[in-house]
């Protein structure tokens, strides 16, 4: 699950990275972009062109690792660094706009070079965000929450606000909503909004909930959903799934369950898996990750009552293999 950092350009300059707990910081802010962090930035060209300048100053020694996290941030660019659209953000002067950015694009964190007062930002801290010199990021609380995030979450288990939270980081920053399961167009197989297919429905629109909660754009924009499932020949369990039948139950289900309209701008894509099967498991692609779901859409929808009947439901982490998979499952043909 994804946490946020806006981090000063200065920081991640042979300047500033003149002590051991200096240089830890930094190599632990680009460890952390790799991994289950990612850094706003004004602009991803810039901050990605000033980062590789500033690294390439440094000592081959004590900066290697720092060298090494900011060339496997330049491979992906797009997967680690965001930038708020042009029309949420305007600010001027550098120290000005950092601030502007952790505020708006509720960053968890505002990681700052050390001849800077923290105590002149303590209307941040009031909002949440955690604000810190370089080299005391890797014993902040944001950093001790993004290692426990490193592993998978059983949402049935934790408190039902918790469980929201970490919904909401996966999709904080996407602009397209992507939820792929296999299961939920066999649900809509006999064409009605039945019990089974509102269930997967329901785990939907608690997603697009989360996404109104917690995403910086929620008051300015509204996003685009996709869901992917599979349909056509689906072997001896399901038969065949006549795609337009399960389409037309699917957008019936959501017009039944969606009640606050969030999810307006709807695209069903409906595939016809290969043989052997690709599409086995339950993703959540966003911001160039992708996340795991166990066991499917149907159970995030049952997290919604608290009388329901739950079985074990997780959130994995991103990782490649899921990237790879994600991958494969769109360009499957269209059933």
């Amino acid at each position: 699950m994804l946490i946020s950092v806006v981090v000063d350009p200065v920081c991640l300059s042979p300047q500033e990275l003149g002590t051991p707990e200096a240089s830890s910081g930094a190599e632990c802010i680009l460890e952390a972009a790799t991994e289950n962090a990612v850094i706003i930035a004004p602009a991803i060209d810039q901050f990605v062109g000033e980062l590789i300048d500033d690294v390439a100053r440094l000592d081959s020694g004590t900066g290697q690792l720092i060298q090494l996290g900011a060339a496997e941030l330049a491979k992906s660019p797009a997967r680690i660094v965001i930038a708020p659209p042009a029309e949420l953000f305007r600010a001027s002067g550098q120290q000005g706009e950092l601030r502007e950015l952790a505020r708006i694009m509720r960053a968890d964190a505002l990681v700052l070079r050390r001849d800077l007062d923290l105590a002149d930002h303590a209307d941040l801290v009031r909002l949440g965000i955690e604000v810190c010199h370089i080299d005391q990021y890797r014993l902040s609380q944001t950093e001790r929450r993004r290692r426990l995030w490193r592993s998978g979450q059983r949402l049935d288990t934790l408190p039902a606000a918790e469980a929201k939270e970490l919904l909401g980081r996966v999709i904080k920053y996407a602009a397209e909503v992507v939820l792929l399961d296999k299961m939920f167009a066999r649900a809509g197989k006999d064409g009605t909004p039945n019990g089974r297919l509102r269930r997967f429905v329901r785990g939907v629109v608690h997603i697009a909930n989360q996404w109104r909660a917690f995403s910086p754009y929620a008051q300015r924009v509204a996003p685009a959903f996709t869901i992917v499932s599979s349909a056509g020949s689906c072997g001896a369990s399901a038969g065949f799934v006549d795609p337009a039948r399960a389409e037309a139950a699917i957008r019936a289900a959501i017009a039944q369950e969606d009640r606050s309209h969030l999810v307006r701008n709807l695209s069903i894509e409906l595939r016809q898996d290969d043989d052997p099967g690709v599409f086995n498991d339950r993703f959540v692609p966003a911001c160039g990750r992708c996340f795991s779901i166990g066991h499917g859409l149907d159970d995030i929808g049952n997290l919604i009552d608290p009388k329901a009947k739950k079985r074990p439901t997780t959130l994995a982490p991103d990782c490649q293999a899921y990237r790879d998979i994600c991958a494969d499952i769109r360009v499957l043909p269209k059933a």
